[in-house]
């Protein structure tokens, strides 16, 4: 097997990629007790919760890799941890706060119970009874020595989950598109010898796909494709407008004189815009030959690029995958195929088997793969590509699938507040509503502050109720 040299791997120059800051941090992770690292605590079920099982990580490897891994995609939104307190009172709120906490400074010398705001105007020290204009209840805390004010847990609280509900989009969005700041951590715990091989492999194959799929060459093609649509679309305005007519012979000049491109940039290059008749698509023409406006010219340039790769890593297992994107039917499987007897131990393939699999509407072959990755590697990025592979091809019709795949992913990691959201939304999509509703009063329970910001239908709201 031809693969690229450890010491050259495929990923470019490391030392550009190294953030000291970021490297200490993960070294602390791997270190430190997992209960000493408050904001990766997992959230159990509770002794008389008897809608989840406990389950605790793999010990098949570390634990702390596994959240050291997802956390390469950043952490807000991710867990369910309380969420965070927030600052975001009403001003009215913040007034009413300062007034009573101002009115009880000296209850505590001449009482022995607490205050209360009903006992603040029995006593004459407030006029009236003030009211949170978002219906909450003012309460003393002994801890602060400070009135709070709650309304379903406390604004802090639904101030709170709406940032986590906020962040997990973007956690989910990073999982998508993996930017530049992910890939720079996937490359430090690459760096790190103490990293087990699995994530070696993993980081590996990965970075690999993104060498070719996010190359210039690609993003070139991209942005040439993106300019011919600009120009295909100012065609058929014009044609609709009646400026060109149907089928009429036309020149860039002729285009132009519609007004309608005056704002299109100049092709990457030495490219030149062509076109010829008004129903045919444009042409961008380069010295080494002609692209026209076809979403098919970014998959063709993809596929050549991974029969490159291929032909210079022959039986290589990122770029067996690699290639296997970009097969048909069964040869995709046996590609894929391939590179897993290869490196058997690597979730990424696994995912990829699964959409390959999900392409082929083959829902029997889904287990062995499934089980794997849950009971091998079930961190949070590999959970929602899982979700993701398994929603392509005819499957994505068949919501007692999804809710049979996404059940388990809830199971095994309950303290992941995405996985929780996408297994009730199955569920419920399944008629599968009690079950959906036992997580929901599961998340509600152990967080108040979501009640009024999730439904058990797994929608949420990404603003503040009244």
């Amino acid at each position: 097997m031809v693969r690229p040299a450890r010491h050259l791997n495929p990923f470019g120059d490391r030392q550009m990629m190294r953030t000291r800051a970021f490297l200490i941090l993960l070294l602390a992770l791997c270190v430190l007790p997992l209960h000493t690292v408050s904001a990766i605590e997992p959230v159990r079920p509770t002794d008389e919760d008897t809608s989840a099982t406990e389950v605790e990580l793999p010990e098949r490897i570390d634990s702390d890799w596994i959240l050291i891994y997802e956390q390469a995609y950043g952490v807000e939104g991710l867990y369910l941890d309380e969420p965070p307190a927030g600052d975001d009172l009403p001003a009215q709120c913040r007034e009413n706060l300062a007034m009573l906490t101002k009115a009880a400074a000296t209850w505590g010398m001449l009482h022995e119970d607490p205050p209360t705001v009903e006992a603040l105007k029995a006593a004459e020290r407030i006029e009236e009874a003030p009211q949170c204009p978002q219906g909450g209840t003012y309460t003393w805390n002994e801890d602060e020595n400070r009135f709070d004010c709650t309304t379903g847990g406390s604004h802090s609280l639904v101030v709170g989950a709406l940032r986590q509900l906020l962040g997990m989009e973007l956690y989910e969005e990073r999982v998508a598109t993996a930017p530049l700041s992910v890939r720079k951590s996937w490359q430090i715990i690459y760096n790190d010898e103490k990293a087990p091989e699995l994530l070696h492999r993993e980081i590996e194959t990965r970075m690999f796909a993104l060498r070719y799929t996010d190359s210039a060459e690609i993003r070139q093609t991209m942005r040439i494709q993106s300019l011919l649509g600009e120009l295909n679309a100012a065609i058929e305005l014009a044609t609709a407008s009646e400026l060109l007519e149907k089928d009429q012979e036309i020149t860039m000049k002729d285009v132009g004189a519609t007004g309608l491109i005056d704002r299109l940039e100049a092709l990457p290059g030495q490219g030149r815009y062509r076109v010829s008749k008004v129903g045919e698509p444009p042409v961008a023409v380069y010295p080494d030959g002609d692209i026209p406006y076809s979403n098919q010219a970014i998959i063709d340039k993809m596929q050549e690029l991974a029969d490159g790769a291929l032909e210079q890593y022959p039986d290589y297992p990122p770029a067996l995958a690699l290639r296997a994107r970009y097969m048909d039917g069964e040869e995709a499987l046996k590609g894929i195929n391939k590179a897993i007897e290869l490196w058997p131990d690597v979730p990424a393939l696994h995912v990829q088997r699964l959409a390959t699999n999900a392409r082929l509407n083959r829902v029997k072959d889904f287990t062995p793969d499934l089980d794997y990755l849950l009971a091998r590697f079930p961190a949070a990025p590999i959970l929602l590509e899982i979700d993701s592979a398994t929603r392509l091809g005819k499957v994505g019709l068949a919501p007692p699938i999804r809710a049979s795949i996404t059940t388990p992913m809830a199971t095994v990691r309950p303290e992941i507040l995405t996985v929780q959201l996408l297994a009730m939304k199955a569920l419920s999509s399944a008629n599968e509503q009690d079950q959906a509703n036992a997580l929901y009063k599961r998340l509600i329970k152990s967080h108040p502050g979501y009640e009024p910001l999730v439904s058990p239908d797994g929608s949420y709201r990404r603003t503040m109720p009244r």
